[in-house]
C-alpha cells in the first residue's frame, strides 16, 4: 500500500494507481489519493502516516 501511494505521488497520476508500473486496481483510487494528500501534508511517508486514510474511512463509516 505504501509503495502504491508513493508511486502515485511521484507520477502524479491521480486516476490509475500503479505498483512497479503495473496498474493496481484492488481498491478504488480515492483511497490512494487520500493517502497521497495526507502524506504530502505530513511531509512523510512513514508507516503511521500511510495508515491514517484507513482510520479516517473507518471513523467516517462509524459516523
Amino acid at each position: 500500500m505504501g509503495g502504491i501511494i508513493r508511486e502515485m505521488a511521484d507520477s502524479r497520476d491521480w486516476v490509475v494507481p500503479t505498483l512497479n508500473g503495473i496498474p493496481f486496481l484492488e481498491k478504488p483510487p480515492l483511497y490512494y489519493v487520500t493517502g497521497v494528500l495526507i502524506a504530502k501534508g505530513a511531509s512523510s511517508f512513514a508507516p503511521w502516516v500511510l495508515r491514517l486514510p484507513s482510520a479516517l474511512f473507518a471513523l467516517a463509516t462509524l459516523a
